[in-house]
């Protein structure tokens, strides 16, 4: 029992966009925020958040890497180009 709680993460993210359905050319804006999983509560254990958009055949074709503030939230927004899609 005490190898299964160590073995579960500590945190999750939650991200939050401006909308659900994108197109290509639209500002896709979003917010993203680090929890503690047991309290809910904004998380200040991991240092870096990696973002990565992937297509429908797994490839990635928008990544992004974080380090700064990322304990009380990221703020962002890319442009959905042609490489990307709609999603």
């Amino acid at each position: 029992m005490r190898e299964d709680i160590f073995s579960r993460p500590s945190e999750l993210i939650y991200f939050q966009t401006s909308k659900d359905i994108y197109e290509t050319g639209e500002d896709l804006w979003f917010k993203a925020y680090q929890l503690d999983v047991q309290t809910f509560g904004l998380s200040d254990k991991s240092k870096t958040l990696y973002l990565q958009m992937i297509n429908p055949k797994d490839s990635v074709v928008w990544q992004e890497k974080y380090q700064d503030g990322i304990a009380n939230g990221i703020k962002g927004g890319i442009i959905i180009g042609e490489n990307i899609g709609k999603y």
